[in-house]
């Protein structure tokens, strides 16, 4: 909680302070788009794959539905931080839709569709809708969220309440299965341009109890009842810094963070006549820092950033054997972005590593049926380029690779991956591809694009695989309204 109190210092005192203005021409990146996608995953556990007792970690980094270059799909399907920028900045206070679309399999196309209203309603009151969908490996399911913000800020010139100002509202989300439901309390002042801050607090699965204990189901109908002895709470802050003048370039950074506090449910299964204690907790957090200069039609800005991301969980029967799990994903890198007149362009180059960790005295209910120490170093290469005007024909390329190596415990994991030879035995891997992407640019903030990719290093290790060189399709659609 330590993170949310002081984010929440930098909402009280955000107003007080002075910032430069933005080098308009200069391109940025966000970790926001990053944050969002954790959170959603972290508050919306029952649509998480695996459900709500899956012991491979809270964010899904690897499921057996994944093939091998399952990770160069997703790039397909998201937009680049310096996209994610542009289509926040423009949006965050208005209407927006971002859909997309990547083919994962030969028979599985993963999507994602996001749809947000935030509107003034009365005057100092703004109302949001959040609608969201996502079919993928890691998740399947939507959730509909509905808030209102009272709005404190000042007034402008005209006696109209500034959007931008101090917003405090509430969030409340539905869903098909109540128990997951969840009421937030959020501030935020400030946009993305100019610099904002942000903290949510989640009241995680609330009516949980008053459904299963309070009131009661039927146990012909439902075969699993959860009681929580200590109900998660979830926390999302944000910081994002205006653009500060230094000589002739800009400074800017970002801070997000996000964690769910340690659960613990008693649950009672009637087929298998068993019950089980089940605890887990999460937490992430990233940064990002960059340096930018500005020109009357042009820009570049170079920068840095790290991500951290953890989870656990505990299960125990009635005995008190059971097992514990462990996950955890770190990675840096740095990153340079350019743009001239209607040309983009945008590197990163990252490294990191994944470990995932297994002990107890029971594994009978585990996905991995043993006790073992997983570990793999990654690195990831993501180069784009293109012609995007706010209006014409748009035109990309896209080089994507990634490589793992000095992987220990795979053989153990093995036995949940069996169909990713990424993860099990051999030296590494390295996949690497090249994806092309035409569309169209209706106005600023509204276009689509359509792709495929091309597959550079012919499916090494692909068992039974004939290599060709197209490698699956892609498409975005992204609506500023």
């Amino acid at each position: 909680m330590r993170p949310a109190l002081v984010l929440l210092a930098a909402l009280v005192g955000w107003p007080l302070v002075g910032s430069s203005p933005a080098q308009a021409q200069a391109p940025h990146a966000t970790l926001l788009d990053w944050q969002d996608g954790l959170d959603l995953a972290l508050r919306d556990r029952a649509h998480n794959t695996g459900g709500l007792y899956h012991d491979r970690g809270l964010w899904r980094a690897y499921t057996p539905l994944m093939d091998e270059e399952y990770a160069l799909d997703l790039f397909g399907l998201r937009l680049s931080p310096a996209e994610a920028y542009d289509h926040l900045a423009r949006t965050e206070l208005g209407t927006s839709y971002v859909g997309l679309m990547a083919s994962v399999e030969q028979t599985a196309l993963a999507t994602g569709h996001r749809f947000r209203t935030w509107r003034p309603a009365a005057d100092r009151m703004a109302f949001e809708l959040d609608v969201a969908t996502e079919e993928t490996f890691s998740r399947a399911g939507g959730v509909t969220t509905i808030g209102v913000d009272a709005l404190l800020g000042r007034r402008d010139r005209l006696g109209h309440v500034r959007p931008d100002g101090l917003r405090v509202g509430v969030r409340q989300t539905f869903g098909l299965y109540k128990p997951d439901l969840d009421f937030s309390l959020r501030a935020a002042v400030g946009r993305l341009p100019t610099g904002r801050a942000a903290v949510a607090v989640h009241a995680l699965d609330f009516a949980n109890n008053t459904i299963y204990v309070a009131r009661g189901v039927s146990r012909a109908i439902h075969d699993t009842i959860r009681a929580y002895e200590r109900t998660p709470v979830g926390v999302a802050a944000s910081v994002s810094t205006p653009p500060q003048r230094v000589g002739a370039w800009s400074l800017r950074g970002e801070l997000v963070g996000g964690a769910s506090t340690p659960s613990r449910a008693r649950v009672e299964s009637a087929s298998s006549g068993g019950t089980f204690v089940w605890t887990d907790a999460a937490g992430y957090a990233g940064g990002l820092v960059e340096v930018s200069r500005g020109w009357a039609r042009g820009g570049v800005a170079v920068g840095a950033v790290l991500r951290d991301q953890r989870s656990r969980s505990e299960r125990e029967d009635a005995s008190g054997a059971g097992y514990a799990s462990r996950q955890r994903s770190a990675s840096g890198g740095v990153f340079v972005l350019a743009s001239w007149r209607s040309v983009r362009a945008e590197a990163w180059l990252e490294g990191g590593t994944y470990a995932d960790e297994q002990d107890g005295t029971d594994f009978s209910e585990a996905s991995v049926g043993s006790a073992f120490r997983y570990a793999e170093t990654v690195r990831r290469v993501r180069l784009r380029a293109g012609i995007a005007p706010a209006r014409g024909v748009r035109l990309e390329l896209r080089y994507l690779a990634r490589g793992s190596s000095d992987r220990t415990g795979a053989d153990a994991l093995s036995e949940y991956l069996d169909v990713l030879p990424t993860v099990g035995g051999g030296p590494g891997r390295f996949d690497h591809r090249l994806s092309g992407s035409i569309g169209y640019g209706f106005r600023p903030g509204t276009w689509f694009v359509v792709g495929s990719n091309g597959d550079l290093d012919r499916d090494r290790g692909l068992s039974g695989k004939a290599w060709r060189f197209y490698d699956g399709g892609f498409g975005r659609v992204v609506f500023a309204l």
